[in-house]
């Protein structure tokens, strides 16, 4: 059964591009394309496509405003955000809204394709370049300088949560954490699985977010 996706762009190029890649994979299909996010959410509405591929800076309603929405009405569908910055406040909004996927614009079409395919396995996938860009905003932020309410509530992390943790805020990937730890991908996904128990979140970008919110560590990323 092929994966029946919605390409949400307001810029023609982009999104006719999109549509074109995705076009050529054998297991997807290109189902609607809205130029707005008001759009989106009333093809998602119409279609009930399996992913939306969603530009989150849009006219009439943005991306998040349209990812809100369909995570509201439509929780099986899954919405994969693209970003031109790695910006913290944009991806932290994102991850609010309820988007599965956080990709840059200028990742190659066989990273976007392969983030597509992460999430309809139920995974939720992150460009490098995004988690990157919010260690450094944690990084350049004063301690105790969040713009929104953090429960404070300590957490206690074991020796092996610490270690996965520490490689997780140099802004690495996870075949990269393995190899650090001398672990496989999956053990290294079964410990961010249990960071993310702890902390009371979803996904391997929420860790990072949580954990830097709370001083569980010092960003500093890896050149």
């Amino acid at each position: 059964m092929s994966v029946r996706l919605v390409v949400a762009d307001d810029h023609p190029i982009m999104r006719q591009a999109l549509a074109g890649y995705f076009s050529r994979v054998e297991e997807m299909e290109v189902v609607g394309q809205a130029t707005n996010g008001r759009e989106a959410v009333d093809l998602v509405d119409e279609l009930l496509p399996d992913v939306v591929l969603m530009d989150l800076k849009m006219p009439e309603m943005d991306g998040l405003a349209a990812t809100r929405m369909i995570a509201s009405r439509h929780p099986s569908v899954r919405v994969v955000a693209l970003t031109t910055f790695a910006r913290r406040d944009i991806v932290v909004g994102a991850i609010l809204a309820g988007a599965s996927g956080y990709l840059l614009k200028e990742s190659e079409p066989e990273a976007v394709i392969a983030g597509v395919r992460a999430v309809m396995a139920g995974q939720v996938t992150v460009s490098p370049e995004v988690a990157r860009g919010v260690v450094e905003a944690f990084s350049s932020q004063p301690s105790g300088g969040q713009s929104h309410r953090v429960d404070m509530t300590p957490v206690e992390l074991s020796d092996a949560d610490d270690d996965v943790l520490q490689l997780l805020a140099e802004g690495l990937p996870n075949a990269v954490i393995a190899d650090e730890l001398c672990l496989s991908e999956s053990a290294v996904k079964q410990r961010l699985g249990h960071l993310a128990k702890k902390l009371g979140v979803r996904s391997r970008l929420e860790i990072l977010v949580r954990a830097c919110e709370l001083g569980l560590v010092t960003p500093r990323l890896r050149r």
